[in-house]
């Protein structure tokens, strides 16, 4: 079994979308390491849905900031396992997805860099 799969290569990207992945996985790792490097200085709770209206909501323990480089990881991985599913599709479709993939994790990047701005 193991071997059907180690001859699948699943895990190789494919050649159109490489540099797009690339830089979303950089992103993800960029976003995980402010994380980490910065937890250790963030007050005990953080405005991490700042945008509710009940003042209440708003504060999360600083634990919870981990979401974002978590569903960075996590989006990076599961689009590529899509990307590689699809990769029969046309080329210009694995082209919109992998950028899309790019514009969300940098949305995410900059909105985890946006909270600790307005923390610190």
């Amino acid at each position: 079994m193991i071997a059907g799969i180690l001859k699948q290569r699943w895990w190789i990207v494919p050649q159109p979308v490489k540099v797009p992945f690339l830089i979303s996985f950089l992103e993800a790792l960029v976003a995980a390491l402010v994380f980490a490097s910065v937890f250790l200085q963030l007050q005990p709770v953080v405005p991490l849905f700042y945008s509710l209206a009940q003042a209440a909501g708003q504060l999360v323990p600083k634990i919870w900031l981990g979401l974002l480089p978590t569903l960075s990881i996590t989006i990076s991985i599961s689009h590529l396992i899509i990307t590689h599913a699809m990769r029969h599709y046309d080329q210009i479709l694995l082209r919109l997805f992998a950028w899309t993939t790019v514009v969300v994790q940098t949305l995410l990047l900059a909105t985890l860099l946006r909270i600790i701005l307005i923390v610190t």
